[in-house]
């Protein structure tokens, strides 16, 4: 979802995980998620005009929520996400919880403002 007030846009991505069409992918295999969630992350960004990366390059901010199933997975997911899609100025917080469907193993939200 997309807003616009006082002279900014307000990007709105709820969460985004490893699902195409109504087919979960990857089932209990992280890269394989990631790589699926982030090429959905993709898709939305290109459709918002965000570019590929929700607007990395530029001076959004950027919100992102984490949701992890296993706590385990915390460090290979930051490293995943670090660098290519999270900058050290994005403000991003890491939760472990259930996630909408049993064999997902990560969801992401987001949030920019440009």
């Amino acid at each position: 979802m997309q807003v616009r007030a006082d002279g900014r846009a307000w990007t709105f991505v709820s969460g985004t995980a490893a699902i195409k069409g109504h087919a979960s992918q990857a089932p209990d295999d992280l890269a394989g998620q990631i790589a699926c969630t982030l090429d959905n992350l993709r898709l939305i960004s290109r459709e918002c005009g965000l570019g590929e990366r929700l607007a990395a390059n530029s001076v959004a901010e950027r919100h992102f929520k984490i949701y992890l199933r296993r706590a385990d997975d915390l460090e290979a997911t930051r490293a995943a996400l670090e660098g290519e899609w999270l900058r050290p100025e994005d403000r991003v917080t890491w939760l472990r919880t259930d996630i909408c469907r049993a064999e997902l193993l990560l969801e992401i939200e987001a949030t920019v403002i440009a």
